[in-house]
């Protein structure tokens, strides 16, 4: 419904890029709150492979900018510790963590290191190109704005491979 064109994301050639972003940025509230494992088939190789719906999109030559909004995935969503969505996203950029910038909105009381219960909390600081923030906020702009910066200074270093 976002009219991406034969694309299910946003590319520097998208036109209207904010119109774009604020359409596939309002994917509701349902859904069991499994971003765990959206996150995990978003960089498989089951959807990125040719012919599939999100083929193209892990690109050799581009950061990935790993968006996750919502409270947090308690172990009564989504399968599996947070080092192994960590891992998923690490091996689809072939290990290099200098391609990866995470912004993560959860919370209220996300401490990173204390309890693997929260596997938001603990996932987005593992990068170290990161920006996490709060859901209390009235306004996510201001982290937006963090995440597009550590995105330019990630790019301005960035080797593609």
């Amino acid at each position: 419904p976002c009219e991406l064109g034969d694309r299910r994301y946003i590319t520097k050639d998208t036109p209207d890029l904010q119109a774009a972003f604020k359409c596939i940025a309002r994917v509701g509230v349902s859904g069991e709150n499994r971003m765990g494992d959206a996150l995990v088939a978003a960089v498989g190789p089951q959807l990125n492979a040719p012919g599939e719906c999100n083929a193209g999109f892990l690109r050799d030559d581009a950061l990935l900018m790993l968006t996750m909004i919502g409270p947090e995935d308690n172990f009564n969503g989504s399968a599996g510790k947070w080092q192994e969505w960590r891992q998923a996203v690490v091996d689809a950029k072939h290990g290099d963590l200098n391609a990866i910038v995470a912004l993560g909105v959860s919370g209220p009381d996300c401490k990173p290191d204390i309890d693997p219960a929260l596997r938001l909390c603990n996932l987005i600081p593992s990068f170290p190109n990161n920006v996490f923030e709060h859901l209390t906020l009235e306004d996510f702009g201001e982290a937006f704005d963090k995440a597009a910066v550590l995105a330019l200074d990630a790019c301005s270093v960035f080797v593609p491979g």
